[in-house]
C-alpha cells in the first residue's frame, strides 16, 4: 500500500466539478495574459469575487460546485458577467494575434536587451534619478552626500540645501523626526509606472509653489 497519494490539479478539478478542461500547451498562459490585460477578470466585469465568495459561504457553508454556479448566476447575474468577460478576453486575444505576427527577431533582441540591461537593475540608484529631476525642477545643481554624511540622513544637496530621499513607506513606518533636513518621499517604482514625488518639505525650504506629482 502506498504511503502517499497525489491528486493532480486536473484530477482535483474533475472530482470537484465533474468537468474536464483539456487545453493545448501554452494556451492557458496566453489566455490568462489576455484576460488580465483586458481586465476581463476585474470587479467591474465579474464582480468583487472575494466578497461574492464570502457571501456564498455565508449562505451555503457546505456548498458544492453546482451550488456556487447557481448562486453566482442567480444572485450576481453571473451568466451575463461571464459572457462579458469572454468577449473582452477574446477581443484582446485578437489584438495579440495581430501584434504577434509583426514580432521579428530584432524586436525580441531589443526586448531582451531592455529587460537585462535596464529593467533588471532598475531602481539600484533611484536617488540619482530623483536628484536629477529635482535639479531640473528647482534649477539648482546637485551633488551627492559623502559616506560620512549619510548616517545623518543626508543623501545629497541642491546647491547648499541638504536633502534626504526616502521611500513613501518611511513616512508611514519610519521616524522622519530623526532627520533634520527636508525629506523628499517617492513612491516605490516597482508599483508605479511614473515617478511620483512628495516635495512639500523641500518647497517649504525653498519657498516654492507646491508640486506633488511629476509626470
Amino acid at each position: 500500500m502506498k504511503e502517499k497519494i497525489i491528486i493532480s490539479e486536473c484530477e482535483r478539478e474533475l472530482i470537484e466539478t465533474g468537468e474536464e478542461y483539456d487545453f493545448p500547451k501554452y494556451v492557458p498562459t496566453i489566455l490568462n495574459k489576455a484576460m488580465n490585460v483586458a481586465r476581463a477578470n476585474g470587479s467591474h466585469v465579474v464582480g468583487q469575487t472575494s466578497e461574492i465568495k464570502k457571501h456564498f459561504r455565508e449562505e451555503y457553508p457546505n456548498g458544492t460546485y453546482e451550488d456556487w454556479v447557481e448562486f453566482y448566476n442567480s444572485e450576481y447575474d453571473g451568466e451575463k458577467r461571464i459572457e462579458k468577460s469572454i468577449e473582452k478576453t477574446y477581443k484582446m486575444l485578437q489584438n495579440f494575434k495581430k501584434v504577434i505576427g509583426g514580432i521579428d527577431e530584432s524586436i525580441v533582441e531589443d526586448y531582451i536587451k531592455e529587460f537585462i540591461y535596464y529593467k533588471t537593475p532598475q531602481g539600484f540608484d533611484d536617488e540619482k534619478l530623483i536628484f536629477e529631476k529635482l535639479s531640473e525642477i528647482y534649477n539648482k545643481e546637485y551633488k551627492r552626500s559623502t559616506k560620512e554624511e549619510e548616517p545623518g540622513g543626508i543623501d545629497g544637496y541642491l546647491c547648499d540645501q541638504p536633502v534626504s530621499i526616502k521611500p513613501m513607506s518611511y513616512k508611514r513606518e519610519g521616524n522622519p523626526y530623526d532627520i533634520d533636513v527636508p525629506i523628499v518621499y517617492y513612491e516605490d517604482f516597482k508599483s508605479k509606472d511614473k515617478l511620483i514625488l512628495d516635495i512639500s518639505e523641500l518647497n517649504d525650504a525653498f519657498y516654492n509653489t507646491k508640486l506633488s506629482e511629476i509626470d
